[in-house]
């Protein structure tokens, strides 16, 4: 079995995961060597920024086959609820797709790569599929990446698919629950919200250098509060709905113990920090870490 590295990205640093035989032998937070824009992210240069981080921690264990995992940040790809009538013939609900989507997308359809998930919500008269759609070039530069870092790109996953797994894995997420997850960094605030145990939607606003009379808490909180708002309004139209109650879980690089002590007071519901101090005992060190990386190998935290 080859060791396994999986790599999330935030606007710092790339979060890495190194698994050895199925055990978590590192984890950690690695700062970008130069400045790179959050809008530069998969540039040419910064992949290959990225790609000698890699190959140092590669040469560092003295591996030789290496697989890789990536979490890509949602905000690189387009999820897109398609709307199609209950018991359509395939085709026509192919071609109904290509058509919302050619809509949808702010450049040619075939300049990306089309996935058409198992996630359905039934809604009666109508199903709505969701489909993600990544831009063909940024997939070439992470498998450029692999290439330069030599390894193997084995999995690419959205990041917020690579949270879905980190829930389940941790029994935050059962096939019943609704759970809103609050994601920080320093630029923004991304809410991925689950229906009945598996994804629905995905709110992402700017804070940074909004309202700066605000205090920083404050703004945090009354945007974590809109998207709430946006949520429980979504529960309250959809058939599908199984539970009522949402549970809230918030992380992310740019919390810190104000940030989540003011939210936590802006909620009548509790509000649990993830990962648990409990869960990062012993392994998790760097203040910075990203649980995205944990996800993207589909790695369990034992405590």
């Amino acid at each position: 079995m080859n060791d396994l590295f999986g790599i999330s990205f935030s606007e710092k640093a790339l979060h890495f995961v190194h698994i050895r035989e199925g055990n978590l032998n590192a984890a950690e937070a690695i700062p970008y060597p130069i400045p790179i824009e959050i809008s530069e992210l998969f540039s040419e240069q910064s992949m290959g920024v990225m790609a000698e981080i890699i190959r140092n921690k590669k040469n560092e264990y003295g591996l030789e086959a290496v697989d890789l995992n990536i979490a890509l940040p949602s905000k690189y790809a387009f999820l897109k609820k398609v709307a199609v009538p209950i018991d359509e013939e395939k085709d026509i609900v192919v071609e109904h797709m290509k058509w919302d989507l050619d809509t949808y997308l702010p450049d040619k359809l075939e300049n990306y790569k089309v996935i058409k998930t198992e996630i359905e919500y039934d809604l009666t008269s109508y199903k709505e599929i969701l489909v993600i759609c990544i831009s063909k070039t940024i997939i070439q530069r992470l498998l450029s990446l692999a290439d330069k870092s030599e390894t193997a790109l084995k999995e690419l996953l959205l990041d917020t698919f690579s949270l879905e797994r980190f829930l389940k894995n941790h029994n935050y997420l059962s096939p019943s629950s609704n759970v809103a997850v609050f994601s920080l960094d320093t630029l923004d605030i991304k809410t991925d919200f689950f229906i009945n145990g598996k994804y629905y939607l995905t709110i992402t606003e700017p804070y940074y250098g909004k309202s700066k009379d605000v205090p920083l808490e404050e703004r945090i909180k009354d945007i974590a509060k809109q998207h709430l708002g946006k949520i429980e309004s979504h529960i309250s139209f959809a058939p599908f709905v199984k539970e009522d109650q949402v549970s809230l879980l918030v992380q992310g690089t740019g919390l810190n113990e104000e940030i989540f002590y003011s939210l936590q007071n802006a909620f009548s519901q509790e509000l649990t920090r993830i990962p648990s101090p409990e869960q990062t005992v012993g392994i998790l060190n760097n203040d910075n870490f990203n649980l995205y990386a944990l996800g993207v190998v589909n790695y369990r935290i034992s405590i």
